[in-house]
C-alpha cells in the first residue's frame, strides 16, 4: 500500500519538496558563520514547513546563494524560499539579492523561487529588542 497521493490521472504523485535559504551578509569572522549555522539548526528543529534548510552568504564567506540553491535542487526541492537575514532594507536587500534571484529563476525554470521579506521588516522586531534589553538590564544589575 502506498501513502503517495494519486493524481487525477490515477498515477501516484511524488510529494513536492520545498527548501529555505537563509541568506546573510557574510563576514571574515568564523563566529559570525557559526552563529548563522546555529540559527539555521534551531529553525530546522522548530518548523515543519520545509524539507531542507540551507544557509548562504552574500559576501566574504561561502556558500553563496547559487551554491545553496544548487544543493537544495540536488535534494529534489522544486520550491525554494529565500529569506534575507538582514536588519535593514539597504542595497543588498533592495538590489543585490533580487538580482541573484532573477538569475536563479532564469537558470532553473522548473523550480519556483519566492524571495521573502527581509528579517528586519518583521513588526515584532521592536518587541524582541525590548525584551532582550530588559533581560540584559536584569543580568547587569
Amino acid at each position: 500500500m502506498s501513502l503517495l497521493p494519486e493524481s487525477t490521472s490515477g498515477q501516484q504523485e511524488i510529494p513536492k519538496k520545498n527548501g529555505l535559504v537563509l541568506i546573510a551578509h557574510g563576514s571574515r569572522s568564523p563566529l559570525a558563520t557559526k552563529e548563522l549555522i546555529a540559527l539555521s539548526e534551531k529553525i530546522k528543529s522548530n518548523q515543519n514547513s520545509y524539507n531542507h534548510i540551507e544557509i548562504a552568504f552574500l559576501e566574504l564567506t561561502p556558500p553563496c546563494l547559487h551554491e545553496s540553491v544548487e544543493k537544495l535542487i540536488g535534494k529534489d526541492c522544486v520550491s525554494i524560499d529565500i529569506y534575507p537575514f538582514f536588519l535593514n532594507s539597504g542595497r543588498h536587500v533592495g538590489k543585490d539579492i533580487p538580482a541573484q534571484c532573477a538569475e536563479l529563476i532564469d537558470r532553473h525554470p522548473d523550480c519556483t523561487f519566492n524571495l521573502l521579506e527581509h528579517f528586519g521588516a518583521n513588526p515584532k522586531i521592536a518587541d524582541v529588542v525590548c525584551s532582550h534589553i530588559a533581560t540584559l538590564q536584569k543580568t547587569a544589575r
